[in-house]
């Protein structure tokens, strides 16, 4: 197959299984994406965020800049409770990326996501979520049944609405630097 038609392809794809090509932009909960502008806006974005995870695997997430950092926080996000909701958010490494992800998302225009994520970080009591990966496993299957299901309830809240943070995120960078996010 060619290159041209396998990107097309992979577009037509990643387009249904996100549920563009229904609407327009509006709030954090309208937003769902035409083809033609996920393609356009919502691509390069998924690429760019790809080379941050890779970089953050290699080399680790302290070499990510500031806003590579909140570009990652937020798309790591997305990717994880969109792909399995909070449990999957927490029991991943992206969990480790919790703490300061709730004001990521509120500075991009998510505050509906960003009180999710505080609320989903209840069940972990005071203290949080450890930023030890092994340590915070260890917490996720001491979590009560209640505690799961208020998860759960919370990932389902996230999962059944369009999926807006790429967008919201795309329109932030775009201010942010015009040239790469246009």
């Amino acid at each position: 197959m060619k290159p041209a038609l396998v990107s097309a392809t992979l577009v037509l794809v990643a387009a249904t299984l996100c549920g563009c090509g229904k609407g327009t932009s509006g709030d954090d909960d309208s937003f769902v994406p035409t083809v033609s502008e996920w393609s356009k806006t919502l691509a390069p974005l998924e690429s760019y965020c790809a080379g941050l995870k890779d970089q953050a695997a290699k080399r680790g997430v302290k070499t990510l800049s500031e806003i590579e950092l909140r570009i990652y926080s937020v798309w790591m996000f997305d990717e994880e409770v969109q792909n399995g909701g909070f449990s999957q958010y927490f029991y991943n490494q992206a969990g480790t990326l919790t703490p300061n992800t709730p004001a990521f998302l509120r500075d991009i225009g998510a505050d509906r996501h960003a009180d999710w994520l505080t609320e989903a970080l209840t069940v972990f009591g005071t203290s949080g979520p450890s930023s030890d990966l092994l340590t915070r496993r260890e917490q996720l299957e001491q979590l009560t049944p209640k505690a799961e299901e208020k998860l759960d309830q919370l990932s389902e809240m996230i999962q059944h609405r369009p999926r807006t943070l790429l967008e919201l995120l795309s329109g932030h960078l775009r201010v942010l630097d015009p040239h790469r996010f246009e």
